[in-house]
């Protein structure tokens, strides 16, 4: 019993590998008449989010993060700024930036 238990695992195995959806190669990738810039962002695009603590039941305003992009050339520039507000420095203190450039045709990081 436990043979065919065995054998029928693992021919329902072989078969399930052969009866998946098969994906076609390239996608994902960017072609030279496209890139991924173009449908994703823009250069001068700016969002801010603000930074929450959890206390239980409470949400306390605790600082802001500013993400940008930038043109440089044959670069993008993102940019991340994160600081928190003066009232809760005290407890914790925050002033990070975050800078990575990429290419702009493949999207892939340069620096």
């Amino acid at each position: 019993m436990r043979r065919l238990k065995k054998s029928l695992l693992f021919l329902s195995f072989f078969a399930l590998a052969f009866t998946l959806p098969q994906t076609p190669e390239g996608i994902g990738q960017t072609t030279p008449d496209s890139t991924a810039a173009e449908e994703s962002f823009q250069s001068g695009e700016e969002i801010t989010y603000k930074i929450y603590y959890n206390w239980n039941f409470v949400w306390l305003p605790a600082g802001e993060v500013r993400f940008k992009v930038l043109d440089e050339g044959e670069t993008y520039h993102f940019q991340a700024t994160g600081k928190t507000y003066a009232s809760y420095e005290w407890f914790f203190k925050a002033r990070d930036t975050y800078d990575s450039w990429v290419d702009k045709k493949t999207l892939l990081p340069v620096y």
